[in-house]
């Protein structure tokens, strides 16, 4: 699993024990220090994250407070990796919950649709399959275009 939130974490790892969890990005809240578990790894900013992109089963991003366009979704989406977000990111990227991803709000929530995508091999594949559609179609230059030409006509 990657993430940059650990909130949920203790209910994921209660089901699943053997679970490792990467945070990347910035980790320099004094707060982080006091975590000392061996399978949570901070790995700091990286310049690339392709390889956590090929060695991770689930991308999380519980953000409950954002503006714009989730980029790191589409990135996670794009390389293959399925994603659970909040129901904010869902309705920012007009992606629906059970289908490019899944979203959980509370906490059980959350930590239940990251167990069920990290188990279900089924559903991993039928979310990541409907991610990669989704990042085809959002995210082409054709869209892009349209997009563009629609601003100024």
């Amino acid at each position: 699993m990657c993430s940059s939130d650990l909130n949920v974490f203790p209910l994921i790892e209660r089901a699943i024990p053997d679970i490792r969890l990467n945070v990347v990005g910035d980790n320099s809240a004094s707060s982080l220090a006091t975590i000392g578990k061996d399978n949570i790894h901070f790995t700091g900013r990286l310049d690339s994250i392709e390889e956590m992109y090929n060695s991770c089963r689930v991308f999380i991003a519980p953000t409950r407070f954002a503006a714009g366009i989730p980029h790191k979704i589409h990135e996670a989406a794009a390389k293959g990796l399925p994603s659970v977000t909040t129901a904010l990111l869902a309705k920012q990227l007009g992606w629906q919950d059970g289908r490019e991803l899944l979203v959980g709000d509370t906490a059980e929530e959350y930590a239940a649709q990251c167990i069920k995508l990290y188990r279900n091999e089924t559903l991993w594949q039928d979310v990541r399959d409907a991610g990669l559609t989704a990042i085809a179609e959002d995210c082409s230059q054709e869209t892009f275009r349209e997009n563009l030409a629609g601003l100024f006509s």
